[in-house]
């Protein structure tokens, strides 16, 4: 098992614990809220503003076909770095979604998708980028309405994306294979 040797901001990782692991699947929360393990710490999120789901289901439209599902409130869990994340959307096989789990692991994801809210922008934009990065998910889309762009990152390697291309919304963004579609962003 390789472990990372730092963390988004640059300080040393700390290994998986169990035992924030446990604490978070004990966390009781209100419905909608979420909670995520990024970096060692626990996270917990309010549920998402109404623009917030329409973008996400405007863009499960966009890119769901026969073979591939944009899901939401599905956790990615990485035992290599001891993250659950939880992205707004996720993009996977419809085959992976028959599995009987609880999480899915990074390997089976195809895209995570963050909708940056009014308080999010940080977090989404750095820190679950990068762990993003770092779990090998290959490609990591940000729609960020109050900016009014939508940034693709693509080619992740040693915890960063290597790629990244950003539109104004009202324009087109292509979504590589297995997506091959341009994404219309004028809907967000």
């Amino acid at each position: 098992m390789v472990l990372p040797t730092t963390r988004a901001d640059g300080a040393p990782a700390r290994p998986p614990d169990p035992v924030i692991r446990d604490i978070a699947g004990k966390i009781s929360t209100p419905e909608g809220y979420r909670v995520e393990i990024l970096e060692g710490v626990i996270v917990v999120s309010p549920p998402p503003l109404v623009r917030h789901a329409a973008i996400a289901s405007r863009l499960a439209r966009a890119v769901t076909t026969d073979a591939i599902e944009l899901v939401s409130a599905v956790t990615v869990r990485d035992e290599r770095t001891g993250d659950d994340l939880v992205p707004d959307v996720l993009a996977t096989s419809t085959e992976a979604l028959a599995r009987d789990a609880g999480t899915i692991p990074p390997d089976l994801v195809l895209l995570v998708a963050e909708i940056v809210g009014p308080l999010g922008g940080a977090v989404d934009r750095v820190t679950k980028a990068s762990r993003y990065a770092l779990s090998g998910i290959p490609l990591c889309l940000l729609v960020e309405p109050a900016k009014r762009r939508t940034t693709l990152y693509s080619h992740p390697e040693d915890g960063e994306y290597l790629t990244l291309h950003r539109v104004p919304f009202g324009h087109r963004l292509p979504l590589p294979d297995p997506f091959g579609v341009d994404l219309d962003t004028g809907e967000f």
